[in-house]
């Protein structure tokens, strides 16, 4: 075993066994573990009779193993434990991870070991789980990205593994066929058991305090050779300037180019992020901001919707096109050109070293380990040689018009292609391959030199707050540092008090969108929490650069804008229908355009700002003119009353049902609430871990259901988000209400389990054993009561009142449907 070190964290590499890697990191900055994993098989390698089958078996393993019930697998075990875990199929490569707190890994792993070296496959699991994959292979029958990525597949001149969707559905999977079992017993065997697999694992402490059992737990998967060999992929080949339209389930329209590459393909997933970001910088003269004034496309995405061995595909996404797509065109391939430059300066370089740095000290082990798994270590320093080879390759295509152009609205078309998924799609008419220079000029170099060098230099030219006017603003700009945060994260929470916060919050991430870009690929998120009278937004990163990061948030909200409501645009119809639940809650939903309001800047109103981690030296970087701003908070709110009742929404399509339910908390007093919070996350859990068995596993109605304690602002409760294109909404209700009362029943009747895994929250919150973006909640919260330096004690004492009699009244509570608020895209009856 060979062992180095690196500034950040110690690493341990080895192989296991033949065509069996395995890499150890240790980080100090989290108290779980994380592990993924990769196998050299995916759907590219599946029976070619049996389309589907590597996404099939991806579900399959989780359904229970020799020697775990799916009860107690791998899903059960980490959802109960509030960790996180998450499988996927691709088309060379089949990946699997979680992340749990540290004592629970070896256990954990144990269950992913068994799961796939010996999952069961019975044939009554293979009929319900097929019943999942058909609703998984419904949602994405109307998901656009998924629809605009597969128009490539009738362009592709030769026969390509990308010409087929593998998703799988109840008909191309033939379990009644009387040799599936057996192909399906061959594909594990030789995709998880024979495929090249790299194994990476992320630990809290020491290596060698896990060296022995973890290794030993390991053995199954590295006890046989694995010598698979892998088939070369043949080449992507498309006619110049090819073109299709596409009809989408969605009124709004797209111009998409597909730009497929047989060359430095493994960069092709560096260049998109490096180019999103870029792109997203719409300040001044950059390509996007030009592209809206000449009302060429309003927004701009770039994504690798395909890499493997050396191709890859970089797909453009340009949303709300006009009908100058020349001049579009020709105008991108000059910006790009220049960005090729740009990428190759020295400080582009430095720029990107610094983000990268930032963003691998916020990531979690998880995400450490995914981008290990990925890229392998020792990770690449700012710009690699793979990222500008893509790039390279890229241009090349897009220069002689190598490219597939889809033409995508809510257009019917009259043409069909189905392979493995149904498109509406048929030959279009495409742009000239021959691009002339546009006669417009346009100097992208300086203007993406000057952003960059303006972040990357920002903390030079803040105006720098002295110790004295710190001290007199400090009453105000109230700063904590609780002993259990990381030295290297800080948390913002600056707020104003507004009368229409929730109406507000809905256009801040459009008003924003530059900002935020800049902030995301430094590692700084935010977010906006509402409560009665107060809209905050919560910044979180670096403790260093967290406050260069506010300069720059708060500079931008300085000028007026108008307040006018946003469409949620998540990619699935469950997640936009989730991101309406704050404003419904608290009764500012629906927003109409009638309702546009003109909005003073909210430099005008009155803030108050909450700092936690950093140091007073860091703090000092926040600009003068913001602290004047601040002062302290009022007295403690009072519970706001959530909305209730059934709220129908147009959203998703009419094929399918969603259903969004809250339940709120039953306590409005700090005391009360302090009680049962705790006992609000443990059900959360079991609720989440019920209805995946009953409605998706057992019955096979939906795909997606999801469960969780909810915490917004001034509500708490518990939250239940479901999809079905199966059965309708008033029937996935009454299923979700008999789960909840079959479970707080059961959980009456193990009365002593359920209070073992309270007192085990519960000593977390007393040790202060939580994650940094909890914690913060948790303080933020405390703040607003006006008990910031007691209120994890008082929580910890009111939650060792807990027992059986406050259990009861809470189950009572919660089954009150009075008090619940349900948001669907169908009427109630």
């Amino acid at each position: 075993m060979q062992r180095t070190h690196t500034d950040q964290q110690p690493i341990w590499q080895t192989t296991l066994g033949e065509g069996c890697q395995l890499t150890v990191l240790q980080t100090a900055q989290a108290q779980q573990a994380a592990v993924a994993l990769s196998f050299a098989a995916g759907s590219h390698h599946e029976p070619a009779q049996y389309l589907g089958m590597a996404h099939f078996l991806e579900h399959l393993v989780f359904r229970g193993s020799e020697k775990y019930a799916a009860d107690d697998g791998l899903m059960a075990f980490i959802q109960r434990h509030a960790g996180q875990v998450n499988a996927q199929t691709q088309g060379q490569q089949t990946l699997f991870h979680f992340q749990v707190d540290a004592p629970l890994l070896q256990d954990a792993l144990a269950r992913l070991v068994d799961m796939l070296t010996a999952p069961l496959l019975s044939s009554e699991l293979l009929r319900t789980e097929r019943e999942v994959i058909n609703e998984e292979f419904a949602l994405y029958c109307r998901t656009p990205q998924v629809l605009m990525d597969a128009a490539l597949a009738p362009c592709l001149l030769a026969e390509h593994p990308l010409q087929r969707f593998y998703a799988g559905n109840r008909y191309t999977l033939d379990i009644e066929s009387k040799d599936f079992a057996q192909a399906l017993h061959g594909f594990h065997q030789r995709a998880y058991l024979r495929s090249a697999l790299k194994i990476v694992l992320v630990l809290p402490q020491p290596w060698e305090l896990w060296q022995a059992e973890l290794l030993d737990t390991l053995g199954p998967l590295a006890c046989t050779p694995r010598n698979l060999s892998v088939p070369s992929l043949p080449k992507l080949q498309v006619e110049r300037t090819a073109a299709v339209r596409l009809s989408l389930p969605m009124n709004e329209r797209h111009w998409v180019l597909h730009v497929p590459i047989n060359q430095a393909g493994l960069g092709l997933a560096e260049l998109a992020e490096k180019t999103q970001h870029a792109l997203a910088l719409s300040t001044g003269q950059t390509f996007l901001n030009i592209a809206r004034q000449h009302g060429w496309c309003t927004d701009i995405s770039v994504r690798a919707s395909f890499s493997a061995q050396e191709q890859g595909v970089l797909s453009i996404y340009f949303r709300e096109t006009s009908g100058e797509q020349a001049a579009l065109f020709e105008a991108f391939i000059q910006w790009m050109q220049q960005w090729q430059q740009v990428l190759q300066s020295p400080p582009q370089q430095v720029y990107e070293q610094q983000a990268q740095a930032n963003r691998w000290l916020l990531a979690s082990p998880l995400q450490q380990a995914q981008q290990v798994l990925v890229h392998g270590w020792p990770l690449q320093q700012g710009i690699s040689a793979k990222c500008l080879a893509a790039l390279d390759a890229v241009l090349g295509a897009l220069t002689i018009g190598a490219v597939v152009q889809v033409q995508a609205g809510p257009e019917a078309v009259s043409g069909h292609y189905d392979y493995g998924l149904p498109l509406q799609v048929q030959r279009a008419e495409a742009l000239s391959a021959n691009v002339a220079k546009s006669a417009i000029e346009f100097d992208f170099t300086r203007e993406v030199n000057t952003a960059i060098e303006r972040y990357s230099a920002a903390e030079e030219e803040t105006v720098i707050l002295s110790g004295q006017l710190l001290a007199r603003h400090q009453a105000a700009l109230c700063h904590y540092q609780p002993p259990c945060l990381p030295d290297t994260v800080a948390v913002c929470y600056w707020g104003w008090a507004v009368a229409n916060a929730q109406v507000l919050a809905q256009c801040l991430a459009q008003h924003l969108a530059a900002v935020s870009e800049v902030l995301s690929y430094n590692a700084v998120d935010w977010q906006t929490e509402c409560t009665q009278s107060m809209l905050f937004i919560r910044l979180s990163g670096p403790a260093n650069y967290l406050p260069v990061a506010a300069n720059r948030l708060l500079t931008a909200l300085e000028a007026s804008f108008v307040v006018q409501p946003q469409q949620p645009r998540a990619p699935f119809a469950l997640r936009r229908l989730l991101q309406r639940l704050p404003t419904a809650l608290a009764g500012a939903w629906p927003v109409t355009e009638a309702d546009s309001i003109s909005m003073l800047a909210l430099a005008a109103q009155p803030q108050s700002a909450l700092w936690l981690g950093g140091t007073e030296a860091s703090l000092q970087a926040l600009e003068l003119r913001f602290a004047k701003r601040l002062q302290p908070i009022g007295s403690a709110p009072e519970s706001a009353v959530a909305a209730s009742g059934w709220q129908q929404i147009a959203e998703g399509s009419a094929g399918e049902a969603l259903l969004v339910l809250y339940i709120p908390l039953p306590a409005s007093k700090c005391a009360a609430k302090d009680r049962l919070r705790l006992l609000n996350q443990v059900v959360a859990q079991y609720l989440q871990q019920a209805l995946q068995y009953y409605l998706r596993d057992e019955k096979g109605l939906c795909y997606a259901v999801f469960a969780q304690s909810y915490a917004q602002g001034d509500y708490e409760g518990l939250t239940c988000a479901v999809q079905s294109s199966k059965v309708g909404a008033a029937r996935l209700l009454a299923e979700i209400k008999y789960c909840l009362a079959d479970l707080l029943q059961r959980l009456a009747n193990d009365w002593a389990g359920l209070k073992a895994d309270l007192e085990a929250l519960k000593n977390q919150l007393a040790q202060g054993d939580l994650g940094y973006e909890q914690l913060s909640v948790i303080l933020f919260r405390h703040w607003r009561e006006q008990r910031l330096h007691t209120g994890l004690l008082a929580e910890v004492e009111a939650q060792q009142q807990l027992s059986f009699e406050v259990f009861a009244e809470y189950c009572q509570a919660l089954q009150d449907t009075q008090r619940w608020l349900l948001l669907s895209n169908q009427p109630r009856n």
